[in-house]
C-alpha cells in the first residue's frame, strides 16, 4: 500500500465532477484534496479542481496519473 500525491494542473475529464460520478479502479482511493490551504477529507459530493493536490492511497505501485486510477 502506498501514498501518492499529484496536482491538477488543467482541466481534464475528471475535473469539476463529483467524486460519485467518477469510476475509479479497485484498489485505489482518493484520500484528499489539498486546495487553497484548506485540507478536504472528500465524500460523494466533492470535486477535484484546478491547483488541488490530491492524495491517492492505492495497491498498485504502476500510478503515473490522476487517470491511471479511473475506469
Amino acid at each position: 500500500v502506498e501514498a501518492q500525491e499529484f496536482i491538477i494542473r488543467k482541466e481534464c475529464q475528471f475535473t469539476n465532477v463529483p467524486l460519485k460520478n467518477l469510476k475509479t479502479k479497485p484498489n485505489n482511493l482518493i484520500a484528499c484534496i489539498g486546495r487553497k490551504r484548506q485540507i478536504i477529507i472528500p465524500g460523494g459530493d466533492d470535486c477535484m479542481e484546478v491547483g488541488d493536490s490530491v492524495i491517492v492511497v492505492t495497491m498498485d505501485s504502476h500510478i503515473e496519473d490522476l487517470e491511471d486510477i479511473l475506469m
